[in-house]
């Protein structure tokens, strides 16, 4: 810190005199004693006198030879006073150093020395070194333009630590803001928290701190409190604290929603209203990354804790946590409702997961998990994915592509995802059509997945198909009907399966069947017939024994080969049993039918029929085997002989070859390929009856009653048909190869058909119904035994094999697509869902219904829960409903209102949660609550067709939570995401529209809602533990850092603060600025009132004072002109005298003329003949030396020549001198004549003086008399001038205060509405980070800030055209907010008060003289008063303009001394200063001239104030005293007394009598000025009190001490409040 010493006065400075009178010095008597050596300097550059002379002399000579103290007529304060001198002329000779008396006096050189040795001042002897600098300045030209006016401080020093006087104090307008001068620096404190704000520094002075280099004497706010003055050592700074500062601005593309600020501080993250997140620098605007992907308004942001990463909740029910790397979204979750709020809650542990809370319009508060995981897609998706399903312990998932690829994943429990590879894969399987999984009932419990599950497979041929998932290979496969399956499921214990298709049809299976069991084999198994002997016990087929055709006979019931009947050359065509089994017929391409004994071991052929025209197709034995009726190739039937082959009989008829032949009822039944069936009389061979087939036949049977007759056509369908009238019965279609063989089963109840492709269909004989088909490579006929489960298959290459028949029963269904299948009640029911609605429960016991019901629209899907006593269906009305194992209703029944119609459902596997996919416009998954039917969560990355869906549960593990994975299955991807709803909290009645955390408690959480209460809540039991009653819809909440406090706002337009236990500490209302403009537009009607009484009195006042003034006028005015007589009179006599001096005079003057000419041209002529002999005595030298020269070479004609001419130039030459001496002569008497003349006049001249001198000096005897008259004159002229134009003026004044009144009770009633209309809703609501600080914001633009834990009125900030949506800080400092406008400001809350211009410099005294010791603005803040002066010198008055700096009005000499106050009236039309000189003056700031001077104080006057009205003025002195003082006359109203010690300053308290004063006697007095009566004093302080300042409403006075400590009082009790930085502390 550095300081000039104080200069009070002249008398305060330390001189060394270097003369008593420099002009008394005119002797040259030698100096006593030896001088003082001066240096001899060396130096090019010049000596500056402002630098490096003037602060020697200011130290040594200014005492006595100043401007103030000019002993001797000398002033060493300048260049020019110096040259100029003294008494005896100039101190120093310019460029003369050695006749310049200055330095030799001050060197000792000559008498009287200096300083002399008895000074009073004990002023030492100048150094050789400032001698010699002394005399290097004279030597250079004594040159300089400046003087002590220009003296700057050069030796500076740091204060020490004791010395931190606070001489200047000022409280800002809104009194929250106190500012200070401690020392050289300038300190700004928050009054209501005490704390700092900044030290203001000049940046040159360096990095200390440093405001000023001198003492900080003066401060002043200006009226709206954002720019202050300081004043220094000639100079002011003015330091602007930006109002409505804005370290950033941020257009944004549209109206913003929410905002939030990175854990660093670097990022500002914005929503807007085209549902865009935009990232910006938070240091310098420049934008970041843009997330994209929210369809509704954003309605909160958040960055976690670690800031990588941003969540966003929206109104589009969704929130997103965005990854800032890439932008990508990293993780989501959806609920049923728009969000309206979302925070993190923190975490005691950094270690650990958030969670999170959200909040929408069902009025609830849902925790969740912070997710952290993106939606997992799984990256080995088949593409094209048509058809998926789980495994009912989610562990597999098999998928089917568009290309019929069916592949087998394992489920990843800890992802959802899918294996790298599929445990299994089949196909291209492009028919199939739905599938499921079956459990092998032999698997363990604990089996791999592959062990324990086979797939079931169906496809749109009706085929249905076992895999085995560990073998890799189809197990079985079959076929379910003609139409496409499209539900299929298995039973729990892998027994039964349940399948329907698109037609309707509903078939049970059984599962788990022996697995196919062969017959003995022969040697080499042939295609050929196959027969089932009548009792089902014997089975025929054909063989090859050593190369030759045989006939194989087998046991049904073992397997075993009974017989082999070889001895046919050809192909075996046909084979026909007798009744009893005993013997069996045989046809073969040799054209021999052979008769066999079945009962011989081994069998033996009984006899045969040779040599038949044609290949026998037909044979059948009589009932003991006499008789064969043999049907051949070429269409002939013939009745024959076994025994000896005589044809007994032949039928003719038939165009084409026999296919079947039979004894029936007495007549002979044949079948040919000429699609007749006909009828014979054995005995004559006619036809009985025939029927027609509507195409040829292949193969047929007749049942074992022979009433039914199976057909199979050439069409490639069967028919069953009557055998009596040929009827058809049933009609078998769908073949798609041709037909190979045919069979009826016991009791006609089945029918087989095999086909060229090796498949068997089985169908119900008496419905026509398909009911089976098993393929297999090789079957070219089958059978059905009498054990009515099984089928017998007859294969080429192979042994017959026996099959289990799966189908169980084929109940009654209606007749619409099926939609689902499941098993319920422990595999007792089947359930089936049909697209028209219907919902069917089977008995798998009977397959009876065993219950129906409807669904109400078209069933999408069916799915169970994992123990069987809930199923849920899907329906097309956009309704998901559950029912209980018994078809009944169950829980909520349903689930409505989803956002399209029910795709899939799935439940998880504690059956507590249903996941519901959604097809339409917006395709969604929702996860239900089973038991209250709310929508948990949604998950809307589904497409139009979800292919399956599951919910896996992952068990708690290593003190982790289970959790729920939602795996979502399309054709293009596989998705899966984290359920994570942990808990929801219920109390609300409206809209949860924000939420806060508590900083240190993760275990509670503050809600804000549209029911008008904003709750605590207690997260451990999800109960709210405290109730804040807002009074409105809340819209913003907020929690104090320390969780101490809680700040609320909505609808009831203002802002509640309350502490935790929700004691409510203030109501935050209104604008600051306009309660601001509010108070100061009353405070003006006060004082307009006041003016307007003023008014009044100075009217009355000046129409009495008018009969005065033109009466003293008149009198006056006599008195002139008498004196004009007088003085007429004095000047005739003067005139007279006046003639004769000017004749005497005259001569006088003439005669001198003569003189001074003769004798000039006396001194011509001496001056010629001179030169003339001086030319003489030239050429006589030259003449000589040339004679030499001439004698010392006379051949020379040169030199002669020279001597001649020589010689003849030095002859005229003493010619012309003899003329010029003989004409000095007459000059010479004719000079002496005159000079004798001239004498003689002047003597004369003498003699007329004096007569002349007296009556001039009468003359001006009378004038001056008369002077004084006309000036007495003059003044009462101009006082009766300005009383009549006063009397006007006042009414003029009158009006115009009458005016002001009534525009000032306008004003009044403005600010009030305007005020009243700033209480809008609150729409955002943020505490600083350090909790001291607190924001509101909403529909009114304006920003207010305030107290974070009083509530009180910090700031406000303006610059939002529209309704601000969002607040928060940046830290303690930067506080952001966006509004409608679209526009985001950064603000500075606390912006550094910045330098903005600095007016004067050390080096400019021209300007400001010396200290500026006060300052003062106008009250519109255009100008700045400041005062200063010369101690002991002047005191000066500088009126500048505060936009640029200068100066509007200079009053130089306004004092005869120091200024140390000075303020502007409040109407700025007067200056009223106090100064060192005592007194009080008041002058015109229009024209600076002074208005009137006030008499009174004793010693300095130190402090000055306006009241309000301007109509009175108080002063602070030296002589302990306070003086009011009448303004306008001038009049000292009152003198209040009994300080102790200097009154240092005072004050006026707003618009009322009251003002507060500093004493040095440690006391702030508060006097009611209008009586001078004490009102209280406010002690406490320990030191000298400098200054003192006052908020207008006196709640708040502030004074500094000398030992640098400011305190701070409640004004209106006295009660102290506080200390601002004792001496000593940082």
């Amino acid at each position: 810190m550095f300081v000039l010493p104080v200069l009070k006065s002249a008398a305060l400075i330390t001189p060394l005199l270097i003369a008593a009178c420099i002009s008394a010095a005119a002797s040259t008597t030698p100096v006593p004693g030896p001088p003082i050596t001066v240096d001899q300097l060396q130096r090019a550059e010049p000596v500056s006198f402002e630098k490096e002379i003037l602060p020697v002399l200011q130290k040594n000579c200014l005492a006595c030879h100043s401007a103030s103290e000019r002993q001797g007529g000398l002033i060493l304060e300048t260049p020019a006073g110096i040259l100029k001198g003294g008494d005896n002329g100039p101190a120093v000779t310019p460029g003369n150093s050695a006749n310049s008396l200055l330095l030799k006096l001050a060197a000792h050189q000559q008498e009287p020395v200096m300083p002399p040795a008895d000074n009073d001042v004990a002023a030492a002897n100048l150094s050789p070194a400032q001698l010699g600098l002394l005399k290097l300045w004279i030597d250079q030209g004594a040159k300089g333009t400046g003087g002590i006016d220009s003296l700057s401080p050069l030796a500076m020093q740091n204060l020490p630590q004791r010395l931190q006087p606070v001489q200047a104090v000022v409280l800002a307008p809104d009194g929250q803001v106190v500012a200070f001068s401690r020392g050289s620096r300038i300190h700004l404190h928050h009054v209501g928290s005490g704390q700092r704000l900044a030290t203001l520094a000049d940046p040159a002075l360096g990095n200390d701190g440093i405001a000023h280099r001198d003492l900080v004497q003066s401060l002043a706010f200006n009226p709206d409190g954002d720019l202050l003055a300081s004043g220094g050592f000639r100079e002011i700074h003015l330091y602007r604290r930006p109002r409505d500062a804005r370290r950033l601005t941020i257009a944004l593309p549209a109206a913003p929603t929410a905002t939030t600020v990175s854990p660093d501080e670097r990022w500002l993250a914005v929503a807007s209203a085209d549902h865009a997140i935009r990232l910006f620098n938070l240091q310098d605007g420049a934008p970041g990354l843009t997330l994209q992907g929210h369809t509704e308004t954003i309605t909160a942001l958040q960055f976690d804790p670690t800031g990588t990463r941003i969540l966003s909740s929206s109104a589009d029910r969704s929130v997103r946590v965005w990854n800032l790397a890439d932008g990508s979204v990293a993780a989501r979750i959806d609920t049923a409702t728009p969000l309206s709020a979302m925070q993190i809650l923190p975490t005691a542990d950094p270690q650990t997961t958030p969670l999170l809370a959200t909040a929408g319009g069902d009025n609830l508060i849902r925790l969740w998990n912070l997710p952290t995981t993106p939606t997992a897609i799984a990256p080995n998706w088949p593409n094209g994915t048509r058809l998926s399903t789980s495994s009912p312990d989610r562990r597999l998932l098999a998928t089917i592509d568009a290309a019929g690829q069916l592949r087998i994943f394992l489920i990843q429990p800890e992802t959802g995802l899918l294996s790298d590879t599929p445990i299994a894969e089949f196909g291209p399987l492009p028919q199939l059509s739905a599938f499921t999984f079956a459990r092998k009932s032999t698997a363990p419990a604990n089996s791999e997945p592959a062990a324990m599950w086979n797939l079931l497979t169906a496809d749109t041929t009706g085929s249905l198909q076992t895999w085995s998932l560990s073998e890799k290979r189809q197990l079985t496969a079959w076929k379910g009907g003609s139409s496409a399956i499209t539900a299929v499921a298995a039973g729990g214990d892998g027994k039964l399966a349940v399948a329907a298709a698109q037609d309707g049809s509903v078939r049970l299976w059984k599962l788990e069947t022996p697995d196919p069991a062969e017959l003995e084999r022969a040697v080499e198994e042939t295609a050929g017939p196959v027969l089932l002997s009548p009792s089902g016990k014997l089975l025929a087929t054909t063989s090859q024994k050593d190369g030759q055709p045989a006939v194989i006979i087998r046991s049904v019931e073992t397997g075993r080969v009974l017989h082999t009947l070889a001895g046919h050359t050809g192909s075996v065509l046909a084979l026909q049993f007798t009744n009893d089994e005993t013997k069996l017929a045989t046809a073969g391409s040799d054209r021999i039918v052979r008769l066999w004994n079945l009962q011989a071991q081994p069998a033996a052929e009984l006899s045969r029929v040779a040599e038949l025209p044609a290949n026998p197709t037909a044979v059948s034995p009589g009932n003991d085997g006499s008789q064969l009726i043999i049907g051949l190739e070429n269409g002939q039937l013939r009745l024959v002989n076994s025994a000896d082959g005589a044809v007994q009989k032949e039928f003719m008829g038939h165009t084409a070859a026999l296919l079947h032949t039979a004894f029936l009822n007495g007549q002979i039944f044949s079948l040919s390929r000429d699609a007749s069936a006909r009828f014979w009389n054995p005995a004559d061979g006619a036809q009985v009856r025939t029927f027609s087939l509507p195409a040829p036949p292949t193969a047929a049977a007749l049942s074992s009653d022979a009433q039914r007759l199976l057909v199979a056509c050439a069409d490639q369908q069967a028919r069953l048909l009557q055998m009596d009238n040929g009827a058809v019965l049933q009609t078998l279609q769908g073949f798609t190869a041709p037909l190979l063989a045919v069979n009826i089963g016991p009791a006609a109840k089945q029918l087989a058909v095999t086909d060229a492709t090796g498949q068997v269909s089985l169908w119900d004989a008496a419905t026509g119904k398909f009911l089976e088909s098993m393929t297999q490579q090789g079957i070219f006929a089958s059978v059905l035994p009498a054990d009515v489960t099984s089928l017998l298959t007859v294969r080429a290459a192979a042994a017959p094999q026996r099959l289990t028949q799966r189908f169980l029963f084929a109940p009654e269904a209606p007749a619409s697509p099926a939609r689902g299948a499941a098993f319920a009640a422990s595999n007792a029911i089947a359930v089936v869902a049909f697209a028209d609605g219907t919902l069917r429960g089977i008995n798998c016991s009977n397959g009876q219904a065993a219950w129906n019901t409807s669904h109400g629209a078209a069933i999408n899907d069916l799915t169970i829960s994992d123990d069987g006593q809930l199923l849920a269906t899907a329906g097309e009305n956009a309704v998901a409903r559950l029912w209980n194992s018994s078809g009944q209703p169950a829980g909520i029944q349903q689930v409505a209102a989803l956002p399209g119609p029910a795709q899939k459902v799935a439940f998880s596997a504690d059956g507590k949660m249903l996941l519901t996919t959604t097809a339409g416009n917006a395709p969604d998954a929702l996860l239900i609550d089973v038991q209250t039917g709310s929508i948990l969560e949604r998950f809307p990355e589904t497409v139009q067709t979800m292919t399956g869906s599951l919910l896996l549960t992952r068990p708690a593990a290593q003190a982790l939570p289970s959790t729920i994975s939602v795996v979502l299955a399309a054709a293009d991807r596989l998705l899966v995401r984290q359920h994570r709803l942990l808990k929801t909290l219920t109390g609300h009645t409206g809209i949860v529209s924000s939420l806060a955390t508590f900083p240190s408690d993760p275990l509670q959480l503050l809600s804000g809602s549209a029911d008008g209460t904003v709750r605590r809540w207690n997260l451990t039991n999800g109960q709210a533990q405290q109730q804040y009653n807002l009074g409105a819809a809340a819209h913003a909440i907020a929690v104090s850092p320390d969780g101490q406090r809680i700040a609320a706002g909505g609808d009831n337009r203002f802002a509640r603060l309350w502490n935790l236990n929700g004691n409510q500490i203030a109501e935050l209302r209104g604008d600051l600025r306009l309660r601001v403009a509010q108070t100061r537009a009353r405070q003006q009607e006060t004082a307009a009132n006041t003016r307007l009484n003023v008014a009044k009195q100075q009217l009355d006042v000046a129409e009495k004072d008018l009969p005065v003034r033109t009466d003293a006028e008149k009198k006056l005015m006599e008195m002139v002109t008498a004196a004009n007589t007088d003085v007429d009179q004095k000047k005739a006599m003067v005139a007279t005298t006046l003639e004769a001096r000017v004749q005497a005079e005259k001569a006088a003057i003439e005669a001198s003329a003569a003189a001074r000419t003769a004798a000039t041209e006396k001194q011509t002529a001496e001056t010629a003949a001179k030169d003339a002999a001086a030319a003489v005595q030239t050429l006589q030298a030259r003449a000589t030396r040339l004679q030499q020269a001439s004698a010392a070479d006379p051949t020379s004609e040169v030199l002669k020549q020279r001597l001649a001419t020589a010689q003849q130039e030095l002859q005229n030459a003493t010619k012309m001198s003899q003329e010029r001496t003989a004409a000095v002569q007459a000059p010479t008497a004719k000079a002496t004549e005159l000079a004798g003349k001239a004498n003689e006049l002047a003597q004369k001249l003498g003699g007329v003086q004096k007569p002349w001198s007296d009556a001039v000096a009468a003359l001006r005897t009378s004038e001056s008399a008369r002077t004084l008259l006309m000036q007495q004159h003059a003044i009462a002229t101009r006082e009766l001038q300005a009383a009549q134009q006063l009397v006007p003026v006042r009414k003029d004044l009158l009006q115009r205060a009458e005016a002001a009144l009534a525009t000032a009770k306008t004003t009044v009633e403005t600010a009030g509405q305007a005020l009243q209309q700033s209480e809008q809703p609150i729409r955002a609501v943020c505490f600083s980070v350090d909790g001291e600080s607190l924001a509101t914001a909403g529909d009114f633009p304006g920003i207010q800030m305030w107290d974070g834990k009083l509530g009180t009125t910090l700031e406000s900030f303006a610059g939002h055209t529209a309704v601000v949506r969002s607040a928060r800080f940046s830290g303690t400092r930067y506080l952001l907010t966006a509004a409608d406008d679209r526009q985001l400001f950064v603000w500075d809350t606390r912006p550094e008060w910045v330098l903005e211009r600095t007016i004067g410099a050390v080096n400019q005294p021209d300007l400001l003289s010396h200290r500026v010791t006060s300052v003062s603005f106008s009250e519109d803040s255009k100008l700045l008063l400041a005062a200063s002066g010369v101690p002991s010198r002047r005191g000066e008055l500088v009126l500048f303009s505060t936009a640029d700096g200068n100066p509007v009005l200079r009053i130089p000499q306004a004092h005869d001394d120091v200024v140390y106050s000075a303020a502007l009236s409040p109407d700025g039309r007067r200056i009223a200063s106090a100064g060192a000189d005592r007194y009080l003056r008041t002058f015109d700031t229009a024209t600076g001239q002074q208005i009137r001077r006030f008499e009174g104080h004793t010693s300095y006057a130190l402090s000055v104030g306006w009241k309000r009205d301007g109509q009175q003025l108080a002063t602070a002195g030296a002589d302990n005293t306070v003086r009011i003082w009448d303004a306008e006359t001038g009049d000292q109203l009152r003198t209040i007394e009994n300080y102790n010690r200097h009154a240092t300053a005072v004050q006026w308290i707003g618009e009322t009598d009251t003002i507060a004063s500093a004493s040095g006697d440690r006391l702030v007095r508060i006097h009611n000025a209008s009586n001078g009566g004490l009102v209280r004093n406010l002690q406490g302080a320990d030191s000298w009190l400098h200054c003192v300042s006052t908020t207008p409403d006196l709640s708040l006075i502030v004074a500094g001490s000398a030992n640098g400590t400011v305190r701070i009082w409640n004004g209106t009790n006295g009660q102290f409040l506080k200390t601002l930085e004792e001496p000593g502390k940082p």
